[in-house]
């Protein structure tokens, strides 16, 4: 059997120790606000508290969208409707969690008014 070559297990094992490294500090590379997105959420604490429950992938998604935009009117635009988004999100989640809790019935569901059908029999199957 062939001696093992020192300096080739290290370098292979440098490698994977880089590849796991990066693919951790991928995962946990958190998004940079600009000043104008950081001052509209700031200004409107639910829809900043919902943009911090985003995964990091979609504030980065969400940042980009703000930065490609040329014109400054295109970013206040932009930043107004990410806003507008966040608080449809907040109200969206309250809805859920309401249904959920039982407080109010869904829309266009039937409400069981005191007996069930349990009292009905099956219908028996004619036998040949």
């Amino acid at each position: 059997m062939p001696e093992p070559v020192p300096h080739l297990e290290e370098a292979i094992a440098q490698v994977h120790g880089q590849r796991a490294q990066q693919r951790g500090h991928a995962e946990q590379r958190e998004a940079v606000l600009p000043p104008d997105l950081a001052a509209g959420l700031a200004d409107t604490p639910r829809a900043l508290a919902i943009f911090n429950t985003l995964t990091v992938a979609l504030r980065r998604q969400i940042v980009q969208y703000v930065e490609i935009a040329k014109q400054g009117r295109t970013r206040e635009k932009r930043v107004a409707l990410i806003v507008q988004r966040m608080l449809e999100r907040a109200a969206k989640r309250r809805k859920l969690r309401s249904r959920k809790s039982g407080k109010t019935p869904k829309k266009g569901s039937k409400q069981k008014r005191g007996r069930n059908n349990s009292h009905r029999k099956m219908p028996q199957r004619k036998q040949m």
